[in-house]
């Protein structure tokens, strides 16, 4: 798969984005990752899934579940939550609700 310019990559060992400075993905990576996958989920996933090892023997003071969670655990939820879990902005209503199933 061709990657989009590591501009909002991880910084190693903390995992932090290089621009941002927030816990990587970043909101920004997050968004290009979705479009370049096409929205795909098991394929955002799989990729995702190869920095698991990396990150899980780097990050201090997280548990692997928490890890995972951070890395991949984002992929299937809609952007309204995941946008709205890592920036205290408003994002347009949708329709979803945080309560639903």
């Amino acid at each position: 798969m061709t990657d989009y310019p590591a501009l909002h990559g991880p910084s190693r060992p903390d995992w932090n984005c290089l621009v941002c400075g927030d816990p990587w993905p970043c909101l920004t990576r997050k968004r290009q990752l979705k479009e370049l996958c096409r929205c795909n989920v098991r394929t955002l996933v799989r990729y995702l899934t190869s920095y698991l090892p990396d990150a899980q023997a780097e990050i201090t003071g997280m548990s692997s579940a928490d890890i995972a969670d951070r890395i991949v655990g984002w992929c299937a939820r809609p952007l309204e939550m995941w946008a709205v879990e890592e920036n205290t902005r408003a994002v347009p209503d949708r329709g979803w609700r945080r309560d639903q199933p």
